[in-house]
């Protein structure tokens, strides 16, 4: 039973770090919140809409970010906290789930995820520990979360082990990539083959596929949770990922069991509040929220046969299952989490100012630069997520051009390109050697906002020699949002 219990101490400790990562993020934000949460109208990287122009407005972009900013010190100061968790779970949900396919954002990857998931189960222990006496709710709360948490990272260490990790084809990418690695330059001092590396990528997916399998073993959960934690305290010194590794580490404060050890340190930061009666006039929501949380559990296991099933047999379920199954996967944010894979690791593009006329290039993209002429923008993790969500169109739908250039355009059209300029990307990969990583320019993309022009200019054979590493080969979907096939096969 004790699976099913947590004690307040543990249930502050975890609204309280909801609300500082949710502060810090916000934070970390600002600089380009003008980007990050405003419409291609604006200069930013949602898609347009009439709705959509004047929620994300620039009045707009203040109104609702000042809510969830006083929203997230209410949590933190323990008062509202009902509806202060509603607000910032609605404003997460939108931006990080509901953006995730038409804002190149995209929902700002595993970072913006993780902090929704997180406020959705501070929301929900809030409002039953409030509202509903019994504990019924709470206990299927926990229950539901806890599943869902070990479920996403049996999956992620799951696609690793068929992804290339076991052949030494993942965590050493990201490492070496200035865009997704703290120390990349004492990295590349190293072989590629070097034990280190090799030691890195078998511990990627067996840490995470062992502590999944332990958190939903009530004995071991919360030694399962422990490990996975000091995992990302690990991840979060080497690999830029904002504050993902913060927000997983929080995560697994859910584990806490009554006179474990999150709850015996809880218990050295908080006291108890007084046990709240309830309002038995929201019985019937309650039920709601109850029969929710077992359909979810429910689906979960079928949902994700369905998703690998598309995934790896490259077949569709029949048409109406299958339209259901994308709508509930979207609704719900199930993916298979294909996250830090050679997919998003294996290249990394600059962005560069040329002179018509000279020809001459200027470095805008300062990767990990406190760079004041770009906003800071390239200290967020968000930067290397849009990079990666627009590049990585090449690979994943292959036949769909425009789709590609709509997205080079937008994040083009959110610099602002000097007179007489014109963007460059520069596409480069990492190829492996026995002795080195080596970068190699690969492929060019002149950009020119003022009149929509996108000129592809082919430099080397870039092209990896590992992603084909992987139990089954990419193939395009029949949409965005969607691992079915384009074509049934």
């Amino acid at each position: 039973m004790s699976y099913l219990e947590m004690s307040a101490e543990v249930q502050a400790l975890l609204r309280v770090s909801y609300s500082l990562l949710t502060l810090l993020m916000l934070g970390l934000s600002f600089p380009n919140s003008h980007r990050f949460f405003s419409t291609e109208k604006y200069r930013g990287y949602a898609e347009s809409g009439r709705i959509k122009d004047i929620l994300l407005s620039p009045w707009g972009r203040v109104i609702l970010l000042s809510v969830w900013v006083s929203a997230s010190c209410w949590l933190l100061m323990g008062r509202y906290t009902v509806v202060a968790a509603l607000i910032c779970l609605g404003l997460s949900r939108y931006f990080f789930v509901s953006a995730r396919w038409t804002s190149i954002a995209r929902g700002m990857g595993a970072p913006g995820f993780m902090l929704y998931w997180l406020g959705a189960l501070v929301f929900l222990l809030e409002y039953s520990s409030k509202f509903e006496p019994t504990g019924y709710l709470r206990a299927l709360v926990l229950l539901a979360f806890k599943i869902d948490f070990a479920v996403i990272f049996l999956c992620a260490g799951q696609y690793k082990l068929f992804s290339g990790y076991p052949q030494n084809n993942g965590m050493e990418r990201g490492m070496v990539n200035p865009g997704w690695g703290y120390w990349w330059k004492q990295y590349r001092r190293l072989p590629p083959g070097h034990p280190v590396f090799r030691t890195l990528n078998h511990l990627a997916y067996l840490t995470e596929i062992a502590t999944a399998v332990l958190m939903m073993i009530p004995r071991f959960s919360e030694l399962g949770a422990l490990t996975l934690a000091a995992t990302f305290v690990f991840i979060g010194c080497n690999i830029r990922l904002g504050f993902l590794c913060e927000t997983v580490i929080a995560c697994c404060f859910l584990f806490g069991a009554p006179g474990g050890v999150i709850d015996t340190v809880a218990k050295w930061f908080f006291t108890s509040p007084p046990s709240s009666a309830g309002i038995t006039a929201l019985a019937p929501l309650n039920l709601f929220i109850a029969g929710f949380l077992c359909f979810y559990i429910l689906m979960l296991p079928v949902t994700k046969a369905g998703l690998y099933y598309n995934f790896y047999a490259r077949k569709r379920l029949p048409q109406k299952w299958q339209a259901w199954q994308d709508y509930w996967a979207n609704l719900m944010g199930i993916i298979i989490w294909r996250v830090f894979t050679i997919d998003n690791t294996n290249f990394y593009v600059q962005a560069w100012f040329e002179n018509k006329k000279t020809g001459e290039r200027r470095l805008y993209s300062k990767i990990g630069k406190l760079d004041p002429e770009a906003d800071f923008r390239y200290l967020h993790v968000c930067e290397y997520v849009c990079f990666a969500s627009v590049f990585t169109t090449l690979k994943y739908f292959p036949s769909n051009s425009n789709l590609f250039v709509t997205r080079l355009l937008r994040y083009a059209k959110s610099i602002p390109v000097p007179d007489e300029h014109v963007l460059v990307f520069e596409y480069i990969d990492i190829q492996k050697t026995e002795a080195e990583f080596r970068d190699v320019s690969s492929r060019e993309f002149l950009v020119n906002p003022a009149n929509n022009e996108v000129v592809e200019k082919s430099l080397a054979d870039g092209k990896s020699t590992t992603d084909h590493l992987r139990f089954s080969e990419l193939h395009q979907g029949h949409r965005v949002g969607s691992y079915a096939p384009a074509e049934a096969e």
